[in-house]
């Protein structure tokens, strides 16, 4: 009788482990996407939606290479050469350009009040950055003799206002906390849930840590991982991501009158894809 009941029980376990089976098979096929066949219709309805590249403050680099909304844009130099001036620039002229969104940079190399500082630099344009960190931390005494102390405190305290908005009209967001590739696909994701964002900049890419348990087997795996998650973050959201990347130092030994080629971007692989 004891074996006739052991075995009673086993078969009722493997029946209620098949009958769980079948329910989370019938589940996930409940929640796949339907495939649907191309049609003209549904190809002219998608290029009707679809948002037009961001022009930037460059009419060459526009009709070179435009950033486009959903896709990954990596701005790519040697060490020290502008990246994320670059980057600044672009998210000033967006900032003005588009005032119904938000924006998200997030900065790996820097902290938010250098960020801030550069921002608010660009913004008053007459002045040198030096002159408004001083104009912000200490007023008119620590300008000493400045001919336009007042103006240039009033314009540096203005700009600072604009940048940081105020509540639910606040529309830049700059993160200085090193978060990792998926930490920041859930952050953006979160962003846009409440209202518009314009544009997801990344200073930069090769700092960017997977956040899994994983172990890869290379860095350029590693790496490889990283820019699949910003290129699912933009497509999902369809929000442009503008990446800084690292060219190697292979670069700086062709000498400066080589353009850069995309074999030199550090850690290639999926990145040069």
């Amino acid at each position: 009788q004891t074996s006739e009941s052991e075995a009673a029980e086993e078969l009722t376990r493997a029946e209620e482990a098949l009958r769980a089976g079948l329910e989370r098979a019938a589940a996930l096929s409940d929640s796949a996407p339907a495939a649907e066949p191309d049609s003209l219709g549904g190809y002219m309805e998608a290029l009707a939606e679809r948002e037009e590249t961001l022009a930037t403050p460059y009419a060459a680099l526009d009709e070179a290479a435009g950033i486009h909304p959903g896709r990954i844009t990596l701005i790519a130099a040697r060490p020290s050469h502008g990246k994320t001036t670059f980057l600044l620039t672009l998210l000033v002229h967006w900032l003005k350009q588009h005032p119904e969104k938000r924006f998200v940079f997030f900065s790996y190399d820097g902290p938010r009040e250098q960020l801030l500082s550069q921002l608010v630099s660009r913004l008053t344009r007459r002045y040198a950055l030096r002159e408004v960190e001083d104009a912000l931390r200490g007023g008119w005494p620590a300008l000493g003799g400045h001919p336009e102390a007042a103006e240039l405190i009033a314009g540096a305290q203005a700009a600072l206002r604009w940048l940081e908005g105020s509540g639910a009209e606040r529309r830049l967001f700059l993160i200085d906390r090193a978060l990792s590739a998926r930490e920041l696909h859930r952050c953006v994701k979160d962003l846009a849930s409440g209202g518009p964002l314009g544009a997801v900049f990344v200073d930069y890419i090769q700092q960017v840590r997977p956040g899994n348990s994983k172990r890869f087997e290379t860095r350029q795996r590693e790496v490889g991982y990283v820019s699949r998650t910003l290129q699912a973050l933009a497509q999902e959201t369809g929000v442009p991501v503008v990446a800084a990347a690292q060219l190697n130092r292979m670069s700086e030994a062709q000498g400066k009158t080589d353009r850069p080629r995309l074999w030199q971007l550090r850690e290639a692989g999926d990145l040069e894809q």
